[in-house]
């Protein structure tokens, strides 16, 4: 596979007496395709076969060197649904993130940054051995507040904890945005062949205001461009409390990892809904490279080919998210997925999988069958 050459590094770094950049790039284009059943129509409408410009990101990150220094990371996404804003506009910021050391207390990021709930949605969408994520009813892509962060233990653990309001983005009074309030803590027990393999779990918890009395969980079956397969509607609600597990079990080429979160919503007039979801995937590297696991973030990493040709790795995949309970009918899913991924050099990446998505909702069962493929490049 063509790549540009290390060399061009040079053009896109800055490192001067007073701040430092590199920029880079991120695009990720699929084509999706579905078959469905009567009753999933009627459920969810036809599925159309579409390509989709997945993302188009264009980053830069460096630092401001003060006195103190300041990190940044901005990235500016082009079609991508990711920025703030759910309107006509295809451009908008991902990412608008200052950090800072904050003494021992670890490193507090300000402005737009990720709430670190759900391990799928805590690293980059590019890492993962499946191509999108399934727990999306249980979290949001990214939050405007402040977020601590440290590894400690010598590196065996990190934890992570959160403030995030949105009202000024979304154009809302501050007394009726919702405060979400998110903490994470990760280990690492077992270590070994200098990360070949290892063992990660960790928990985390977010509670989440109601947004002018209202809450809403709602979510596509690991896909972009679908219908909301699962929707509890806008009900009323005080706030809700989500509490999430998570592990990953890597053995050289082979990796299994598990989220499972369950929402606990304070909303009398529907029952006090209970709704979760949960997730399995399993990969396989046939070319022998292992995911690296990155200690500072309690997250693993993308596969890095030692090939000419590349690694090839193989994914399957379950997945199940429950919107339906009390008085609340917003649909339940299971999806069964199988992938091939070859990751050709370490910027870009081909991907296929097919998935059966079975989805539970307004009394009847329906059907879905899709295939995804992806071409991503990573500068």
């Amino acid at each position: 596979m063509p790549d540009v050459p290390d060399d061009w590094n040079h053009f896109t770094t800055y490192d001067g007496r007073r701040f430092s950049l590199r920029f880079s790039v991120v695009a990720i284009l699929d084509y999706n395709s579905f078959s469905q059943n009567d009753e999933s129509v009627k459920q969810v409408g036809e599925q159309k076969n579409q390509w989709d410009l997945r993302t188009w990101r264009l980053m830069t990150r460096g630092r401001l060197k003060f006195a103190h220094p300041v990190d940044y990371f901005v990235s500016v996404e082009v079609k991508g649904k990711d920025h703030v804003g759910d309107g006509d506009s295809k451009v908008g910021f991902t990412d608008l993130d200052m950090s800072t050391e904050a003494w021992k207390l670890g490193t507090l990021h300000y402005g737009k940054v990720k709430e670190p709930i759900v391990y799928e949605m805590v690293g980059d969408a590019a890492n993962l051995q499946q191509q999108e994520r399934a727990l999306n009813p249980f979290f949001v892509s990214r939050g405007i507040g402040l977020r601590l962060s440290r590894p400690f233990a010598h590196d065996t653990m990190t934890y992570t904890v959160g403030w995030y309001n949105d009202w000024y983005v979304q154009g809302q009074r501050f007394n009726e945005s919702g405060n979400d309030f998110v903490a994470r803590l990760t280990a690492v027990p077992y270590w070994k062949n200098d990360g070949a393999n290892y063992v990660h779990v960790g928990i985390s918890d977010r509670y989440i205001g109601a947004d002018a009395g209202t809450l809403r969980f709602r979510g596509r079956p690991e896909s972009n461009v679908t219908s909301y397969y699962v929707d509890s509607g806008s009900m009323a609600a005080n706030h809700a409390n989500e509490v999430a597990g998570e592990t990953v079990v890597n053995r050289g080429a082979f990796l299994i990892g598990a989220d499972a979160v369950r929402a606990l919503v304070d909303a009398p007039e529907s029952g006090n809904p209970q709704f979760w979801g949960l997730y399995v995937v399993a990969s396989y590297v046939l070319t022998g490279e292992h995911r690296p696991y990155d200690k500072t973030v309690g997250y693993a990493r993308r596969i890095m080919p030692r090939g000419r040709w590349g690694a090839w790795e193989v994914v399957g995949r379950y997945s199940h998210v429950d919107v339906a309970d009390r008085t609340i009918d917003g649909g339940v899913f299971n999806r069964e997925t199988i992938g091939l991924t070859w990751w050709a050099t370490r910027r870009w990446r081909l991907s296929v999988d097919y998935g059966s998505i079975d989805l539970d909702r307004a009394g009847t069962s329906g059907v879905t069958n899709a295939v995804h493929t992806r071409l991503q490049w990573v500068y």
